[in-house]
């Protein structure tokens, strides 16, 4: 099951950007049917964390490094068939060549940041996707804040999944966390 939920929190797999690129996070949710037509409702919320492990580093600029090599190399086309080699050396409509255009976002590990995917998640029997939306970004927020929270991260997990009361159909709820309420709404 956790390989299976790791492919819908990342659906397109880890990715990696620098500091020039956009690093905000990015909300979506997904559905799981089960053979019997039960439905789980998920909601992920995806963010960028600064990869400080040297060896991922250099792992990642040998990784581009290769890619720039095939794509300099004229003769193979291993990894770009839909390629001809008239593709890197004339002229995109940019006015630059498919090299030029790599070569301007490559990972410098001495002067460049990298940062990783990384994914936290909710799964429920319960379509409550804004109300997912809305506390995942408040955890976030609440991680992401200069000012250390008053409890730690794993309390307000506890208190969603432990102590908020599961809702009546039709009703609705305010959760009150740091900064902020939360309002759920159960379907009815």
């Amino acid at each position: 099951m956790c390989f299976f939920l790791s492919k819908l929190c990342h659906p397109r797999g880890l990715n990696f950007r620098t500091q020039r690129d956009n690093h905000e996070p990015a909300f979506h949710s997904f559905l799981i049917t089960r053979e019997d037509g039960t439905r789980a409702y998920g909601a992920a919320l995806t963010m960028y964390e600064e990869i400080e492990n040297k060896e991922i580093c250099l792992a990642m600029q040998t990784l581009q490094a290769m890619h720039m090599a095939e794509l300099s190399n004229t003769q193979s086309r291993t990894l770009y068939p839909h390629l001809s080699p008239a593709h890197t050396t004339h002229s995109l409509p940019s006015g630059k060549s498919l090299i030029q255009m790599a070569a301007g976002k490559v990972y410098d590990q001495r002067k460049d940041v990298l940062y990783g995917t990384k994914c936290i998640s909710i799964v429920s029997r319960l379509p409550l996707v804004s109300t997912f939306n809305d506390f995942l970004q408040s955890l976030y927020e609440l991680v992401m804040d200069s000012a250390p929270p008053n409890l730690p991260l794993c309390s307000y997990i506890y208190n969603i999944i432990h102590e908020v009361p599961l809702l009546p159909p039709g009703r609705s709820m305010r959760i009150a966390i740091p900064k902020q309420s939360i309002v759920c709404q159960r379907p009815g």
